[in-house]
């Protein structure tokens, strides 16, 4: 029986400029549920998107991969986050409006946690569930599954309002953050009761076992043969950091043992210095679209005009 993995968080429509123009479903919870899916996992997503072209398109690219949907809602008052990236002297560059007349994207808008519980009462509790994002959404399913067995992983993107990270945290069973974001919130980190695992880049990695106060000593990183594009490592690093822990299909007693621990970062590790050697976040063609849609498919000002013309 595959293991299984539930997400919610952060989930976009990422546009990468150029020619043609490529699109693709994005942001942490949604690459890491699709790079489990793609390594033999059972997974699902839940959350809540705009019932506009860059939703449609992020629902239909999770279900035809196999991700359970049913709980990822399409609201019709809210339009979906898009992330437009373009190559800057061999990196990427990160805008959060269209590039054709400058309106701000929606960010990201988690549902009320009363639709949380329901979810969390209709599906069995996951072996995993990934969460990025301190809302009381991601907060309930992570207590309420947490109860029931699951382990629970949380990878902050920043400190967001400190109570509801500090509840986040407590509720985790591992916590990943890379050095560059630790800063923020590392503070908040010191008397949790859960794995700790810091990426350092090009240097490495370095874990903190639940019952440690002090950091393990630096696992260096992968060689990478070919640089193409680190977009994807972080989230590959968090993929091949889960694999090696389900391995045994007892998660929850591979984080009591130290040297499965090393072992699983080091695993991710390879998964992360791997992900540099393809274009994106996945080996896979993104989707062209023709520069003429653009407006609309992602413009929340395009959409909005929309939606008004057809009440």
């Amino acid at each position: 029986m595959s293991p299984t993995l539930f997400a919610s968080g952060f989930a976009t429509v990422d546009v990468v400029l150029g020619d043609p123009l490529a699109v693709t479903a994005g942001g942490t919870a949604v690459n890491v549920t699709l790079a489990m899916e793609s390594l033999g996992w059972s997974t699902g997503f839940a959350g809540t998107i705009g019932d506009d072209p860059a939703g449609d398109y992020l629902h239909d690219y999770l279900a035809d991969r196999g991700v359970y949907v049913d709980h990822l809602t399409r609201h019709p008052a809210w339009t979906t986050p898009v992330v437009v990236q373009k190559r800057v002297r061999g990196d990427h560059e990160w805008r959060f409006s269209c590039p054709v007349c400058g309106a701000r994207f929606a960010k990201h808008r988690p549902g009320p946690a009363a639709i949380a519980e329901s979810i969390a009462l209709a599906i069995p509790a996951p072996d995993v569930y990934f969460f990025d994002r301190a809302t009381l959404f991601g907060i309930r399913l992570a207590e309420i599954w947490g109860a029931q067995g699951t382990t629970v992983v949380f990878e902050p993107a920043g400190l967001g309002r400190p109570f509801l990270f500090r509840r986040a945290a407590e509720a985790a069973s591992l916590i990943k953050y890379s050095e560059e974001r630790g800063p923020a919130f590392a503070s908040q980190l010191n008397d949790v009761d859960a794995v700790l695992v810091e990426t350092l880049g090009s240097a490495g990695a370095r874990y903190r076992l639940s019952d440690a106060s002090t950091f393990s000593d630096v696992l260096p990183a992968f060689a990478v043969d070919q640089m193409v594009d680190s977009a994807g490592a972080g989230d590959w690093t968090t993929a091949g950091l889960l694999q090696r822990l389900g391995r045994n299909g007892d998660i929850a007693d591979a984080l009591e043992r130290p040297t499965t621990i090393r072992d699983a970062v080091q695993s991710g590790q390879r998964f992360g210095a791997d992900a540099c050697s393809w274009q994106g976040v996945r080996p896979e063609s993104m989707t062209e679209l023709p520069a003429c849609d653009i407006e609309a498919f992602v413009c929340p000002r395009v959409i909005r005009e929309g939606q008004l013309l057809t009440v």
